[in-house]
């Protein structure tokens, strides 16, 4: 069992709503329109206007695995730089970019 902090529910309690809001999508719309929240403060809009799809993440066939192994088999990026994003003025999600 995990502890909670002595002003919260019963940590089963907590867990059911959890739950719950998850099953129902509550959680989802909670972070979406927090998102947007924090996107509109930042003089953005609410929609992020480019994605990036990780390779290891996107399904693929059998035969292409093994182009997939070969595209993965680079080593990680050095300190500081990012591998996930192109740098594009005005679409960090924290703000600080």
């Amino acid at each position: 069992m995990t502890s909670l902090r002595t002003n919260f529910p019963p940590y089963k309690t907590v867990y059911d709503y959890y739950a719950k809001w998850e099953a129902d999508g509550t959680t989802e719309q909670v972070h979406d329109l927090l998102r947007d929240k924090a996107r509109r403060a930042h003089g953005r809009s609410p929609e992020p206007t480019a994605a990036v799809v990780d390779a290891q993440s996107v399904k693929t066939s059998a035969s292409d695995r093994a182009d997939l192994r070969l595209a993965d088999a680079a080593p990680p990026p050095g300190p500081g730089l990012r591998s996930t994003a192109p740098e594009i003025p005005g679409n960090d999600p924290l703000g600080d970019g």
